[in-house]
């Protein structure tokens, strides 16, 4: 997937998701370039949850694989 069909599905999906993984899009939506270079302990850590979060919300995003994501 192209980095902005990522964001617009993120902006999409975000305000049905709970609240950790809101915070994570959040901090996505607000430096996604930043976001793209990230392994998945960096960003979970910058963003302020766990990486399970991470996991959950790129499931709920569709994929399978944070390397999709990325």
């Amino acid at each position: 997937m192209e980095q902005k069909n990522i964001l617009d599905e993120i902006k999409e999906k975000k305000s049905i998701l709970p609240r950790q993984q809101r915070q994570l899009c959040d901090y996505i939506l607000s430096k996604p370039i930043e976001a793209s270079t990230l392994t998945i302990n960096e960003l979970a850590k910058r963003a302020g949850v766990g990486t399970t979060t991470v996991i959950r919300m790129i499931e709920a995003l569709g994929m399978e694989k944070y390397n999709q994501f990325k």
